[in-house]
Formats: C-alpha cells, sequence, structure tokens
C-alpha cells in the first residue's frame, strides 16, 4: 500500500472549509499558517514542501506550473503538485 499523502497548503490555499474536510478524511496537512510561512515567496513555498517532502495543494494556477519547471531544471525534486483553480471548491 503507498504512504498517505501529506499535503502542504501554501498561503493561496488557506481556507477553512477545506482544511477542515480533508483532516476530517484523515488527511495530514499543514497549512502556511501554522508553518508561519505567510508572505513568502512561493519558491521558498515549494522549498519548504519538499524539504518535509510534502505536495503542495496550492489555487495559484499562474506560477506554480513555471515553478516546477524551473525546479526540475535545476536537477530538484519534489513530492509533488496540486493546481487548483478555488472557484471549483466553492
Amino acid at each position: 500500500m503507498p504512504d498517505p499523502i501529506r499535503l502542504y497548503l501554501d498561503e493561496d490555499t488557506i481556507n477553512r472549509a477545506l482544511i477542515k474536510a480533508l483532516r476530517a478524511r484523515s488527511i495530514d496537512i499543514l497549512s502556511a499558517k501554522e508553518a508561519g510561512l505567510i508572505g513568502i515567496p512561493d519558491e521558498t513555498h515549494l522549498e519548504y514542501a519538499a524539504s518535509l517532502n510534502r505536495v503542495v495543494l496550492t489555487f495559484n494556477t499562474r506560477d506554480f506550473a513555471r515553478l516546477h519547471t524551473e525546479y526540475l531544471s535545476t536537477g530538484r525534486s519534489h513530492a509533488g503538485i496540486i493546481v487548483s483553480d478555488q472557484a471549483q471548491l466553492a
């Protein structure tokens, strides 16, 4: 059985209802707010999540596809990025 997903929610994804729903399903979540990482660059969110082997969950559709490509082009890896349109979760 694969390891359960461990999520890191960047500051664009801090949504109480979403966090509550995921935690109700026993999904391991760490938010940027809980980590004390509000107001930092998106790349730093990715680096932090990668250091903890957590998948980034973000509503930032504009920047994270580019960051993924840039990150991998430098030989680094991460646990993954889930990009969602916030309107889909409303």
